[in-house]
């Protein structure tokens, strides 16, 4: 009993305010006294305590609904046929289900368990991007089409030895040039 009153001392004394005087704003008295006061003070901390811990719950759901995100180069294909001018930015997002790579200029996209998986998928996505692009005649595209392949001509390289075998028309850059003019 003596170790309970020790202990209710002890809350009391770390409620009160900064100035000692036996009313803080929870209205607490001070004293060794179990006040009905005392113990609705007590409760009423009690349950602030419990809504911020439901706060401070929530708020880390949300950070860990948040993907992790990273801006990084990619420098190749990852393509017997195909290489980079220059390397190129992309952005990855880490979620709990897995990764997402991206290449936000042209709208491609790759996923997977990982990083090097979601890269891996990324480069195919912008390989296979570029092929389509390259078949598909200029006048058929729409203008966000036209400027990914505007984009992509300027950024891949066919690497030689590998003919056109897909069709592909050359010089599709030179369009490109009248396309922005």
């Amino acid at each position: 009993m003596a170790e309970k009153a020790s202990a209710s001392a002890s809350n009391q004394a770390l409620l009160l305010n900064s100035t000692g005087e036996g009313n803080d704003k929870y209205g607490l008295v001070s004293g060794n006294e179990d006040t009905a006061t005392d113990r609705q003070a007590l409760a009423l901390v009690h349950r602030e305590i419990e809504v911020l811990r439901t706060e401070i719950a929530e708020l880390r759901d949300a950070l860990a609904s948040r993907p992790i995100v990273r801006h990084m180069m990619l420098s190749d294909l990852g393509s017997e046929r195909y290489r980079l001018a220059r390397p190129i930015w992309v952005l990855t997002e880490e979620y709990d289900d897995g990764v997402t790579a991206r290449f936000v200029e042209v709208e491609a996209a790759g996923h997977g368990d990982t990083e090097p998986e979601a890269l891996a998928a990324l480069q195919l996505d912008i390989v296979a991007l570029h092929e389509e692009l390259r078949r598909t005649p200029a006048d058929e595209l729409g203008k966000l089409p036209r400027s990914w392949q505007c984009t992509l001509a300027d950024l891949v390289i066919r690497v030689a030895g590998h003919s056109d075998t897909d069709g592909a028309k050359r010089g599709a850059a030179a369009g490109c040039q009248d396309a922005a003019a």
